[in-house]
């Protein structure tokens, strides 16, 4: 924030928006899941990985007007924040029974790793062209593939749900009431 001539003080100001923000985020990815249980987590997002990508093409762009900033940190932060909320919750809907523990310890690794390596990255980047640019265009191309993904990822389930579906309840079959059986 320094090397673009903020102050300390407003680089103070724009870090606790985006925290604030990641905050709210979370929250609200929270809430959508309690309120929203008709469809999967993982159509969440379709419009998550997008709202990342624009966070991050808005601090390209208004990274010389110091307060637009504000509201491109407060996109970039809920982005991020409803990532995740809705990650441990997408796990659930995807993987079934006692496979969702790894798989949310496999989730929270991958996260990790992504938040150790991309500093380096980040670092490497502005070391090398002078601008972190190029780290936030990287960023927007993973988001936006990341949608792709998860478009996939949804057809998948959708299908495997239908499969799985017709294999526990075919039409023969019926749910006899406990108290006919004795």
């Amino acid at each position: 924030m320094i090397s673009l001539g903020y102050t300390q003080k407003l680089g103070t100001v724009l870090l606790s928006v985006l925290g604030l923000a990641n905050l709210v985020g979370r929250i609200v990815g929270s809430v959508l899941k309690l309120r929203c249980r008709a469809f999967p987590a993982v159509y969440n997002m379709f419009y998550v990985c997008p709202l990342i990508a624009l966070g991050h093409t808005l601090i390209i762009t208004l990274q010389t007007q110091d307060h637009l900033m504000i509201a491109a940190c407060i996109v970039h932060g809920l982005g991020f924040g409803i990532l995740n909320a809705m990650a441990p919750v997408m796990m659930y809907d995807l993987v079934e029974g006692d496979k969702f523990m790894h798989a949310v310890g496999l989730l929270n690794f991958s996260f990790g790793i992504g938040n150790l390596l991309s500093n380096f990255i980040g670092g490497r980047i502005r070391d090398v062209s002078g601008s972190y640019d190029l780290a936030y265009e990287i960023g927007i191309a993973a988001s936006l593939l990341v949608t792709i993904d998860f478009v996939v990822i949804a057809r998948i389930t959708k299908k495997r749900q239908k499969e799985r579906k017709s294999l526990l309840l075919p039409d023969d079959l019926k749910i006899i009431p406990y108290k006919t059986i004795n």
